[in-house]
């Protein structure tokens, strides 16, 4: 197609009424995934702002469908076995009734985490508002669990984030599912809600353990943190940070793992620390 054509069809779509342009979407979704992807940013959001949260459902599909294709091509092409990337193209076509999971689904998304798989960009849910995106993941939640997890999967990092917050609000025991590494990566920015009793039995074994950790770490260094609180008040200066770096970092030689990192986010959290100074205190217990 010519740009001019490629032009020509982007505004007929966007004249369409929304109902007219949503069955359009189900049926030729990877027409638009197309267009988006050719498109400048301001006729890529002038479609965006056209499409309904069911075209977005339909888009997502048809993209995690390209993403499994491609696996299976991979697997082939280099004699590796496709079948768990086969049966979850299944349940990508044909929603999983209710209950378990097949195994292929687990396998699927631990083969993601350790590098079967690349993170691929979602041009509509990478691209529309939170809200948006918000509302697109709980209609495909409702609509397909094992479309919600293949997000988790091969979605880049953020959208990843957003599908792993939104099964723990709507469907926190398919959590479970997911490789620790994932729930690792989303901690980094964000883990207070995983926190709750109540839905941590949801979460990985190791998961779990480093969340117990991470607790049971405050309760025993109180006094400690106490101190840095009083300290990260405090008006910077010299003196100040080095005090706290010295008083950070005899407290992480106590912790290894995730469990450290995720004390020094919350550290980072309490501005006790920068990302300057968490990379250098980072790098420290590295190189120990």
């Amino acid at each position: 197609m010519s740009l001019v054509q490629l032009r020509r069809s982007h505004s007929a779509i966007c004249q369409l009424d929304q109902s007219v342009i949503e069955r359009f979407v189900e049926k030729y979704s990877d027409f638009i995934i197309f267009l988006l992807s050719v498109s400048d940013r301001t006729r890529a959001r002038e479609l965006l702002d056209r499409l309904t949260d069911h075209s977005l459902i339909y888009i997502a599909e048809e993209e995690l469908r390209g993403a499994l294709i491609g696996e299976i091509a991979a697997a082939a092409r280099d004699g590796r076995d496709f079948l768990d990337f086969s049966l979850f193209l299944d349940l990508v076509d044909r929603p999983p009734a209710a209950g378990p999971l097949p195994d292929c689904v687990a396998h699927v998304l631990q083969m993601a985490a350790t590098g079967g798989g690349a993170a691929r960009p979602l041009a509509a849910l990478e691209s529309v508002p939170p809200l948006r995106r918000s509302a697109a993941l709980s209609g495909i939640l409702q609509r397909n669990r094992a479309v919600a997890l293949g997000l988790v999967a091969y979605a880049s990092r953020n959208l990843r984030c957003a599908a792993m917050d939104a099964l723990l609000e709507k469907s926190p025991d398919l959590l479970a599912l997911i490789p620790a590494s994932r729930f690792f990566e989303r901690f980094t920015e964000e883990h207070s809600a995983y926190l709750p009793i109540a839905l941590r039995h949801h979460l990985p074994d190791e998961v779990q353990r480093t969340l117990q950790q991470f607790e049971e770490f405050f309760r025993q260094q109180a006094s400690s943190l106490e101190e840095i609180r009083r300290l990260a008040a405090e008006t910077p200066s010299a003196e100040r940070r080095s005090r706290l770096l010295d008083l950070i970092y005899s407290l992480q030689l106590k912790l290894q793992g995730p469990a450290a990192d995720l004390v020094m986010q919350e550290f980072l959290k309490l501005g006790a620390l920068d990302e300057a100074d968490l990379d250098l205190l980072r790098r420290l217990r590295q190189s120990r």
